[in-house]
């Protein structure tokens, strides 16, 4: 859909979806509510995905704290983590490493996560920690990410529907490991990494 009609059309149709959702939501039972908040928490970070695709940070920017505040409700202590660590990311894409080493520090201390999901936020605080110009703490915090993946195995967390951060593996670590060398100014390091 994204590639053929825009992300507009994506972004208004991910909207529709979530309205339904909470629609439901509220006319549920206490069991069915309380399952309802959590895919509501999801929908409400995608939406925030697709305004970032169209560029309207605050719009994104709300719907996240909207998905981490539904997460919250929810008690799912993975999603209020992947909230957080989406957060240190938008905090790293605006160039705020304080707050993105922040945000990724509160993510990895929620209970309950998988190696690939605690990667990611050590991938968080790696960029954060690149904006602000810790090399050292950043290429700390990738090696922790790289080591998490590595730990983590070709099969770690992709039975767990829980996991979030399945596509954390081996290359993407890889990949933002590129990235911090940019931020830090290591250009031809980035280019033999990347």
């Amino acid at each position: 859909s994204h590639d053929v009609l825009g992300p507009r059309h994506l972004h208004l149709t991910a909207r529709g979806e979530l309205a339904l959702i909470h629609t439901h939501r509220l006319r549920a039972d206490a069991d069915l509510r309380a399952g309802l908040l959590a895919v509501e928490a999801r929908w409400a970070e995608f939406v925030s995905w697709t305004a970032d695709n169209l560029g309207n940070d605050q719009e994104a920017a709300y719907w996240l704290d909207r998905a981490l505040t539904l997460a919250g409700q929810a008690d799912q202590p993975t999603l209020v983590a992947y909230m957080l660590m989406r957060q240190a990311q938008q905090a790293a894409d605006h160039r705020d490493g304080q707050q993105a080493v922040v945000l990724a520090a509160a993510a990895a201390q929620q209970p309950l996560l998988s190696r690939r999901d605690r990667a990611l936020c050590a991938i968080r605080a790696a960029q954060g920690r690149a904006i602000v110009g810790d090399g050292r703490g950043c290429h700390g915090a990738i090696r922790h990410a790289a080591t998490l993946v590595a730990e983590a195995g070709d099969r770690d967390g992709f039975d767990d529907p829980h996991t979030i951060g399945r596509h954390c593996g081996p290359a993407y670590v890889t990949a933002h490991e590129g990235y911090c060398h940019l931020r830090l100014g290591q250009h031809r390091t980035a280019v033999d990494v990347l």
